[in-house]
């Protein structure tokens, strides 16, 4: 049974800072639902071209574990493209649009619109576990603080994991080192916790068997209970 309570009420207008396709003088006002306590925000008035509502989110949600889900305090369902695209793009050299970033700090998703059908845009949360995978970053930064470092992953406990998992040969030959394609990519350890998270969260015996180094780091944060 979801957290979901079906009240809707106009109770924040966000500006740039949040949805970056608008004007820096213009704001959108935006209706919320609870799951549990997570505030979804979805337009009260469609403006752009955001296929995702908020049922298509507590869908997500209730695939999560619920003591999981406490890391996170709202999402907010974009009606725009992500603005950083074209430069992710050029940096991590790899094609497509970016579905969702987070701001850690606050524990808020924002989930961008991606101009293809809605189907589509659910294969691919399903496929890459976003909002799992946005929780990751959201620990990582939390976690991070906690040691006196900007991420987790930028300290010396991540990457000293990292490397005795890169011992293994097999491993090290995967993705240049790291968990999946897309942190292999950018080079990011960053996106080597979120993705380590999802495979830790979602296949937990696998995940073991290919990199227990990185199994041990993830059990002692307590992320379950944190």
């Amino acid at each position: 049974m979801s957290g979901r309570t079906t009240e809707y009420e106009v109770v924040k207008e966000f500006g740039f800072q949040v949805l970056l396709g608008l004007p820096e003088d213009q704001t959108l006002p935006m209706r919320k639902t609870h799951y549990d306590h997570i505030k979804i925000y979805a337009e009260d008035v469609p403006l752009g071209t955001q296929r995702l509502i908020t049922e298509d989110i507590i869908e997500e949600l209730d695939e999560i574990p619920k003591p999981i889900l406490r890391h996170v305090s709202a999402i907010v369902l974009s009606p725009f493209s992500c603005a950083m695209d074209q430069y992710l793009r050029i940096r991590n050299d790899m094609e497509g649009k970016t579905l969702a970033t987070v701001i850690p700090n606050t524990g808020m998703i924002i989930i961008f619109e991606l101009p293809v059908d809605i189907s589509e845009v659910k294969q691919r949360m399903e496929q890459e576990q976003t909002i799992l995978h946005e929780i990751g970053h959201i620990i990582d930064k939390k976690r991070g603080l906690l040691e006196g470092n900007t991420y987790f992953s930028k300290g010396d406990k991540w990457n000293q994991a990292r490397n005795r998992d890169n011992e293994n040969r097999i491993n090290q030959c995967l993705y240049n080192g790291y968990v999946s394609e897309h942190a292999g990519a950018s080079r990011s350890v960053l996106e080597d916790f979120a993705g380590s998270f999802v495979e830790f969260v979602k296949r937990p015996n696998s995940f073991k068997q290919q990199y227990p180094n990185r199994v041990i780091i993830l059990e002692g944060l307590n992320v379950y209970d944190a």
